[in-house]
């Protein structure tokens, strides 16, 4: 929902529901004008997916395979949460881990289990 009274939507991300808002405010010169982008995220969908895979029988099977090792899927992240670790060049935009250790960490880190599928360490 807008914060602002002047805010406006100005985009919906049809891929993550994620919404985007432009407002302006006007300074007492044009280099003193204020303009904001504001994007939002409804996290609530994804998190509860997470809960119900957790409860799933087949929450450890593997998955693809790359190289001879099987994949698991761990969890799925929130958008906020991706751009907090691309920003600590934990991982990419495109989810390539740059820095395994502190994805591991960080993954398995109880206070982020609301984004693991599983309940045990995986990675």
């Amino acid at each position: 929902m807008p914060q602002a009274s002047n805010e406006r939507l100005l985009y919906v991300n049809p891929l993550d529901g994620s919404k985007t808002y432009f407002s302006w405010e006007e300074g007492t010169t044009a280099t003193n004008d204020k303009t904001t982008l504001r994007t939002e995220w409804d996290e609530e969908p994804l998190v509860e997916r997470n809960k119900r895979l957790q409860n799933s029988h087949d929450a450890s099977t593997p998955g693809t395979f790359l190289d001879g090792r099987a994949m698991y899927h761990v969890g799925s992240i929130t958008p906020r949460e991706q751009a907090d670790l691309v920003a600590r060049h934990i991982i990419t935009w495109g989810g390539e881990i740059l820095d395994e250790m502190a994805f591991s960490k960080w993954i398995n880190d109880s206070e982020y289990r609301y984004l693991r599928k599983t309940t045990g360490k995986k990675v």
